[in-house]
């Protein structure tokens, strides 16, 4: 089989728009979701067992993106507020811009800031919004735990060329996924590992073994302190929530 489209490149690449990552340099929402996206071929290339990880990454994105769409609307909606307030002349306009401000104080107040991916999360605390099962809160924590999987795969595979794809994923699963699986999960999962691609034609499907051993360790370089980064943000901030699903 000849190696197919190299899907690791341009993961890899992508992770210069996350760079550097610092208090004074916030994860940008867009990139960062644009990153995370160019994980879906990898899943896609694992086969159909493992179509419900892929759902499962691809609807966290999704449920992040739309909060951001949501948080530039608000922003939207605050520069309109602050340009009536700035061009408004008369007493009783500049008192209906006002009124209309009293009747969503944190609405301006979230259209004040910028969104980063950050914000979003510090939002639904703020709301007490964050402990649902379809917060953002809860969408980033499994984001990152699915995406560390992938990483902990990749990087198994490149350290060895003789490591099955089995053997990898179950180690990546016992490591990033199944502390945080309850019986019903764990055992679902363990159905799926019985069924990876073999090494040859995943690692085919990434691009060949080439790819892996140099796209595919800088990927474990350059993502995983991202997902470091988002581990230890919610770590601090309580969201970091250990309970099994």
């Amino acid at each position: 089989m000849t190696p197919g489209v190299n899907l690791i490149k341009p993961i890899v690449d992508s992770t210069r728009e996350l760079e550097p990552l610092d208090d004074e340099h916030p994860l940008q929402t867009t990139a960062f979701l644009g990153c995370c996206r160019l994980f879906l071929p990898v899943l896609d290339a694992l086969g159909v067992a493992f179509k419900p990880a892929r759902a499962d990454v691809g609807g966290n994105v999704d449920r992040l993106k739309k909060k951001e769409k949501d948080f530039q609307n608000v922003r939207a909606f605050g520069l309109r507020v602050l340009f009536c307030v700035a061009t408004t002349t008369t007493t009783r306009r500049r008192a209906s811009v006002f009124a209309l401000v009293r009747t969503d104080p944190h609405r301006l107040s979230l259209s004040l800031s910028v969104a980063q991916l950050f914000d979003i999360l510090l939002d639904e605390k703020k709301s007490n919004s964050f402990a649902a099962n379809t917060s953002c809160s809860k969408g980033l924590l499994w984001l990152k735990r699915f995406l560390e999987f992938v990483v902990v795969l990749v990087s198994k595979l490149a350290e060895n060329q003789r490591t099955e794809t089995k053997e990898a994923a179950s180690y990546a699963y016992a490591e990033k996924l199944k502390p945080f699986h309850g019986w019903v999960s764990s055992s679902a999962f363990s159905v799926v590992l019985q069924f990876p691609p073999a090494r040859k034609g995943f690692v085919e499907s990434l691009g060949g073994e080439k790819v892996l051993e140099t796209d595919g360790k800088e990927l474990v370089e350059k993502f995983g302190p991202v997902l470091k980064h988002i581990d230890e943000f919610l770590t601090k901030e309580d969201l970091n929530d250990p309970s099994k699903v």
